[in-house]
């Protein structure tokens, strides 16, 4: 079962006092212990099974089975890391940012991890979907974003696409 409730006050604990970041790693390295390897590998498995609405170079991707269910496209580790892109990227929009900025950010990662167009296409699924379930915790916290919060955010993203 995932724990989401817990996760997303933990997330909120964090980013509305970070201090001292000045980096996307450590940003990131402050992010990425709040998801969990099971977390990300039951998300990993739920977003797995809704593939086939997605597109793969402009076609569908096909239905996963059996055998990429136990062998997922995408790594625990790498997952984690595509949350915390999504994480950041709900982050810049409670804070004022561009939230686009999160997704040059995993854009950034997916080129260097070479991704294909099906590990493409799951990774942005997953992006999507976990920004848009922060940013409901973020719009529903009652809380706004501290002007240090928004600077050290704002150092850590990309400013735009290279």
């Amino acid at each position: 079962m995932m724990r989401r409730p817990v996760l997303y006050a933990a997330v909120l604990a964090i980013v509305c006092g970070l201090p001292g970041v000045s980096r996307a790693d450590a940003l990131d390295d402050k992010l990425r212990p709040l998801i969990s390897e099971q977390y990300a590998a039951e998300f990993m498995q739920k977003s797995l099974k809704g593939i086939h609405y997605l597109n793969c170079d402009g076609v569908p991707c096909r239905r996963t089975d059996e055998f990429e269910l136990f062998n997922p496209p995408v790594s625990t580790a790498d997952t984690r890391q595509i949350l915390v892109y999504a994480i950041k990227g709900a982050l810049a929009w409670w804070c004022g940012l561009d939230e686009g900025r999160g997704t040059v950010a995993l854009g950034e990662f997916l080129q260097e991890r070479d991704f294909n167009a099906r590990q493409t296409a799951l990774a942005s699924a997953m992006h999507g979907t976990f920004m848009r379930m922060q940013k409901a915790v973020f719009d529903t916290s009652g809380k706004t974003c501290q002007a240090e919060t928004k600077a050290e955010l704002d150092e850590a993203l990309p400013n735009g696409v290279k």
